[in-house]
């Protein structure tokens, strides 16, 4: 029974981590992968570095899980090392786009969705997946909660992959562009999170910590945001950057 049930286990971690990296591929197809075959103009070079990190992030996320599903627990371990430091790389690069995006505004005053929204979105992206990240990396001899922190890490960042999946024309589900942006952000993040805590609930019949803090952090760190957001402090702090 244990054994089957550790089987299912990581084929469920397996095919997330799988769902996941089609939701970066075919959210930033246009943006990134086959942007060379549309009129869009190239990519300032650092913003392909941080893509290309984006994207290793999640490849990585895959390989980690497949081990784990061949039993190859030893390397699965040994990688983890590294790619834990890897995470850095991600906070790195995504930081220093935020920074950019930052000083453009200052320079030109244009921020084609709201600087706030922009500036003080991504921080919170970063700030929770880091704290997931480094969570995983506190309960790595702790397998359940373990792939559960570092499945809510890699969902954390998916926030504009899933709003650009929602910009293809034939999965526009609102024509007011916020609002799609919102739809697909916001409510594809907490279906996955969702997923996981019925997954938890059908084959554990209970929740782990790490799902119970994803759902929790989910909703209390998003109404801390629009308040930062709504309230207009997000924009005052940004100008007193200038």
């Amino acid at each position: 029974m244990n054994k089957k049930r550790k089987i299912s286990d990581h084929s469920f971690f397996l095919t997330m981590s799988i769902i996941l990296f089609m939701i970066v591929f075919l959210g930033f197809s246009n943006h990134f992968f086959f942007r060379s075959f549309t009129d869009r103009e190239p990519l300032p070079t650092f913003f392909i570095v941080h893509a290309i990190i984006f994207t290793l992030w999640y490849v990585a996320f895959v390989w980690q899980n497949w081990l784990t599903s061949k039993g190859k627990i030893i390397q699965h371990k040994t990688n983890g090392k590294f790619w834990s430091l890897f995470a850095s790389a991600v906070l790195l690069s995504g930081g220093y786009v935020i920074y950019y995006t930052l000083q453009s505004y200052f320079e030109t005053g244009d921020a084609t969705f709201g600087i706030s929204g922009l500036f003080w979105g991504n921080n919170f992206i970063l700030f929770t997946f880091s704290a997931y990240v480094i969570l995983g990396y506190l309960y790595r001899n702790k397998p359940q909660n373990h792939k559960r922190f570092f499945l809510l890490a890699s969902i954390s960042m998916l926030g504009p992959a899933l709003g650009r999946m929602g910009r293809h024309s034939f999965m526009q589900i609102s024509k007011d562009f916020m609002t799609n942006e919102a739809i697909y952000g916001l409510g594809g993040i907490l279906i996955l999170i969702l997923v996981l805590t019925i997954y938890d609930f059908y084959k554990s019949r209970k929740l782990y910590w790490a799902t119970i803090i994803g759902i929790l952090w989910f909703f209390v760190g998003h109404m801390i945001l629009i308040g930062i957001l709504s309230s207009g402090l997000g924009q005052k702090l940004i100008e007193s950057m200038r």
